[in-house]
């Protein structure tokens, strides 16, 4: 590999011919930005070859015209796009000059890129699959364990004097997480990462996520539950993985989490707006829950939130996942499945329609 040199948005980033490639090439588009290509590409993307003729747009000043430019002048069949990718419109897919046949996400979701019409349109698309759900389950394994234990109160605890300090300890009620009930209210990649990573602990699990066969949860060895609320009322710890959806948005209100048990846990590693986060604090105002987040209805988290003050819980700044060390693996993904694509082989972690319309 070697680095490209990535210029002002719109200029022609072909290299080797310098042009538009040969009939022999396939044109591959890459609209991200610096930090992207530097978080996911450390050591350079490759550079142009007989197979392929790379053009890149850094995205950070890339406006609407410019954007459809790239797309109608260098007519790339591959477009490899990111978290600052602009979306390709209907109005963009449906042109006569539009051209990309596939679509390799470095990411995940792909809704903010495409719209459900490139699916219609025949388009193949990948995303990073699997490569995130691990960091993600593990941080949400590690907000459960904090929770339990009770590591926000530990700083305050570890300043008293000694008498307060032996009483306050003993009142820090730190619990175990072997044997536990777990809830997991969805059923993707990250909730059956979770599933993996609990088995040594040798608890029980359910989940709940509408429209997933019965069968599909047995396969996993889970319980599944007949209906959101007999998840929520059933089990000791609660882990939010649900896709947002319209059905999801708001979803987890104030009936739901008043059916959490006394001293249970609830961790939310999905997205932030599936939570009613009004009814969410009035819960934990009540003093008997432990919480651990990651995600929020509106980010980053207002410093009025009143989240930030509340007893119990623990904030993470949307961190689960994809690490920085996975980014780079997640960039080797993308460039693997382009070679397969080039080989017509078979792509991995394709997203169809039903997926994407689950996906946040």
């Amino acid at each position: 590999m070697r680095n490209l040199h990535v210029a002002n948005p719109g200029q022609d980033r072909s290299h080797a011919s310098g042009t538009n490639g040969t009939s022999d090439q396939k044109r591959i588009l890459v609209g991200l930005g610096d930090a992207e290509l530097d978080t996911f590409f450390p050591a350079g993307l490759p550079g142009d070859d007989e197979r392929l003729c790379w053009k890149v747009l850094d995205t950070k000043h890339l406006d609407d015209d410019s954007w459809v430019e790239a797309l109608r002048e260098f007519e790339p069949e591959i477009l490899l796009s990111g978290w600052s990718t602009p979306k390709l419109t209907e109005e963009i897919i449906d042109s006569p000059w539009f051209k990309v046949k596939y679509c390799c996400h470095l990411t995940g979701s792909v809704r903010n890129t495409l719209p459900a019409r490139a699916f219609e349109k025949g388009m193949l698309v990948t995303n990073w699959g699997r490569l995130a759900s691990t960091p993600v389950a593990e941080h949400a394994l590690l907000l459960t364990l904090a929770c339990l234990r009770r590591l926000p109160s530990w700083k305050t605890v570890m300043k008293l004097p000694l008498d307060e300090f032996i009483k306050e300890r003993a009142d820090l009620h730190t619990r175990t997480l072997i044997g536990k009930r777990v809830g997991l209210h969805g059923f993707g990649f990250v909730a059956r990462e979770i599933v993996r990573l609990l088995k040594p602990f040798e608890v029980e699990i359910s989940s709940y996520s509408a429209g997933v066969p019965t069968e599909f949860f047995r396969e996993h060895d889970v319980e599944p539950a007949d209906s959101i609320e007999e998840l929520f009322a059933n089990n000791e710890v609660i882990i939010e993985c649900e896709a947002l959806t319209p059905e999801t948005q708001g979803s987890v209100g104030a009936e739901l989490l008043d059916l959490l048990q006394p001293k249970s846990v609830f961790v939310n590693v999905g997205r932030g707006a599936v939570v009613d986060e009004d009814a969410l604090v009035k819960r934990i105002q009540r003093g008997d829950i432990r919480v651990g987040l990651d995600v929020y209805s509106e980010e980053p988290l207002p410093l009025d939130s009143q989240l930030h003050s509340l007893k119990d819980v623990l904030l993470s700044p949307h961190i689960a996942g994809p690490t920085e060390d996975v980014r780079p693996r997640c960039g080797l993904f993308a460039l693997e499945n382009i070679s397969r694509y080039l080989r017509d082989e078979p792509l991995k972690s394709q997203v169809d329609l039903v997926a994407y319309l689950r996906s946040t």
